[in-house]
Parts: structure tokens; sequence; C-alpha cells
């Protein structure tokens, strides 16, 4: 669990704002693990964040509304020379985003000067994992 909080001694010049850019709010991570068989674990993990509400306007954040996601793992040992992971992060695919926006830090634009954007974080990602070992 994590939590920030933090203002600007005085504002930069030309802004009025004293918020501290990056700060992001309450934060939790939970997971359950479960070893079954040999060596093999089995995980669930929540991870969640409060809304967004103290943002460094003058410099381009925005509000930005909590979330919370679940992500599941399987690891399977067959041997102790092969693993195999099954996973999927974000299992009900809700759209949320980890950082907020930022003025200097603008990576894509559609043309307009004063253009901030928002990146979300991927939506369902499924994967799989086969380690060999030797």
């Amino acid at each position: 669990m994590s939590y920030k909080v933090g203002k600007k001694d005085e504002a930069l010049g030309g802004q009025n704002d004293k918020d501290l850019a990056d700060m992001a709010p309450l934060r939790a991570n939970i997971a359950l693990n479960y070893e079954y068989a040999n060596n093999s674990i089995a995980t669930m993990e929540v991870q969640a964040s409060d809304k967004w509400s103290r943002v460094d306007s003058d410099n381009g954040e925005q509000k930005i509304n909590g979330w919370a996601i679940l992500n599941m793992k399987a690891k399977h040992t067959f041997s102790k020379n092969i693993e195999l992971t099954l996973g999927v992060n974000n299992l009900f695919d809700k759209t949320y985003a980890v950082n907020n926006t930022y003025v200097d830090l603008t990576l894509i634009t559609t043309g307009g000067a004063d253009d901030v954007m928002l990146m979300n974080e991927p939506g369902r990602y499924i994967y799989s994992n086969l380690t060999f070992k030797f």
C-alpha cells in the first residue's frame, strides 16, 4: 500500500497551482498465492487505486477515476527443468491509467500546442511462458 501527498513551496513562474505533479493517490496491491504440487504456484492479485483528484492542472495533469483490476497466474512445474506459466492481467478489461499526463512528457500529439494526452494501460492481456532450465 502506498500514499503520497505533497505541495510546492511556491508555484512556478506564471502558474498558480501548488500541487506537485505525479503524486499518485492511495494505491494498494493484495495477492493470494497457493502453492501446490512440485513448487507450482497459482496467484490471484488485485491492484487498486483511489481517484486522482489532487492534480497539477497548470502542468496538464487531469483528474482520473479510481480503479481496481484482477490479475491471475498459474506456474506449473513439470520437472526441475520445465515450467509452464499461464496468466491473464486485467481480467475484466477495465480502462484505467496508472500515470497522469504532464505537458513536457507528451508522447503523441494531434497537432495542438497545448495537446496533452492521458495514456491508459493495456486492456485484458493473456500470456503464456514455457521455461526450459539447463
